[in-house]
């Protein structure tokens, strides 16, 4: 419920959902364990002063199978070193950056 709020607010629904599902099938615990420490985030350039982007690399272990909505079928990730973003927006109103994406 908390961690919704934290969303840019036309992603707080979406996000909000995303997090219940984790916490329902006992992902959410390794999900925010999993998060980088902030000292090992790079920024990225970023086209929008409103927006702002960061990056971390990460290791994984093993090939992972998932369901990929748009091609509408299983898809395998390959073991090996990825790259993740994480993207802020600007709340202008209130003046406090808030997640858009993780």
């Amino acid at each position: 419920e908390k961690a919704g709020k934290y969303f840019y607010w036309e992603r707080e629904g979406t996000q909000k959902t995303k997090l219940e599902e984790m916490k329902s099938k006992g992902e959410l615990e390794k999900y925010i364990a999993d998060l980088p420490d902030w000292s090992k985030m790079r920024e990225e350039e970023y086209w929008d002063e409103n927006g702002k982007e960061f990056s971390y690399e990460y290791v994984l272990l093993q090939d992972r199978v998932y369901f990929d909505e748009i091609m509408q079928k299983e898809s395998i990730i390959r073991k090996g070193l990825y790259r993740k973003h994480i993207n802020f927006e600007l709340n202008k109103q209130a003046n406090i950056w808030k997640l858009y994406n993780l």
